[in-house]
């Protein structure tokens, strides 16, 4: 916390000041204020859009099996670092120390990969998410990373959560190996995103959310390129792996920048001249 008050102090404090308020209502109140002050994109109502809205998830169809293969191939490419400190230095995943349970690429080894930045500029998704927003998003946060097997029980991320990134973001998570539930599936609450239940910003055990919440936990798993639009205000968690690591691709798209993203641009638009990509929603990475 303290290097992103250091290097982006702006972004931090607005960060760390909308993380207090946790009443949906109030939320939705200062969401509106801000996207008043955004540039709006048209958006085209659709289902993807609808089911965010209501449900707080939406599958989507933004990648192929070709393209998946090839960006699977290039992140085996690239070691890793842990997030959290456990495994020092870079690793690759099959030598992680037995506390680590991720294993995080590098932002300019994701900006990098190939059909990252066509993914996250998708026509489709923007239009969905600009929808769910109110406003044109910023490309806040380019994600990528290795969930690894361990015998340990959930920790961090494995836990029930809300996210609270942005007065309003969506995400859209890509899976690039096949995820069944031994590989670590992504499980949400529809619904919660919008639910005054379980507000406080801590981790909360699998009977705390099937109490507050019976019979509505959806477990996601799929072939690799099964992609989901996801308002993680909502209830998540990853479920730890077991048998096989997970390897998923993650956008943040929201309102206002995140200490998440760099903090200054890594790359020109004129590196990916085969891209026609908006200068507003990729000014965290592109200039």
């Amino acid at each position: 916390m303290m290097r992103w008050l250091r290097e982006q102090p702006l972004t931090t404090i607005g960060f760390l000041v909308q993380r207090q308020v946790k009443n949906p209502d109030m939320r939705e109140a200062c969401a509106s204020a801000l996207v008043a002050l955004r540039p709006r994109k048209p958006s085209q109502a659709s289902e993807a859009q609808e089911r965010l809205q209501t449900q707080g998830y939406a599958p989507v169809n933004v990648v192929g099996p070709a393209e998946v293969a090839e960006m699977r191939a290039y992140f085996e490419r690239f070691q890793v670092e842990d997030p959290y400190g456990r495994t020092p230095g870079r690793f690759w995943p099959s030598d992680a120390g037995p506390e680590t349970h991720v294993g995080h690429f590098d932002d300019r080894t994701i900006l990098h990969a190939p059909h990252v930045l066509r993914i996250a500029n998708d026509p489709e998704i923007i239009s969905a998410v600009s929808g769910a927003l109110g406003a044109r998003p910023i490309i806040s946060s380019l994600i990528a990373w290795w969930s690894i097997p361990h015998a340990g029980q959930a920790r961090e991320a494995e836990l029930f959560h809300r996210d609270v990134d942005d007065w309003r973001f969506i995400k859209l998570f890509v899976y690039l190996t096949d995820v069944d539930a031994g590989a670590g599936p992504h499980v949400y609450v529809p619904g919660s995103h919008c639910s005054g239940k379980l507000r406080t910003i801590r981790r909360y055990s699998d009977e705390e959310v099937a109490e507050a919440y019976p019979g509505q936990i959806l477990t996601l798993t799929g072939n690799a390129g099964t992609a989901f639009l996801e308002n993680t205000q909502g209830l998540h968690r990853g479920i730890p792996p077991r048998e096989r690591p997970r390897l998923l691709f993650q956008v943040i798209y929201s309102l206002s920048k995140s200490p998440y993203g760099p903090r200054r641009p890594l790359a020109s638009r004129a590196d990916f001249p085969a891209l026609d990509l908006d200068p507003y929603m990729n000014q965290v990475y592109l200039d």
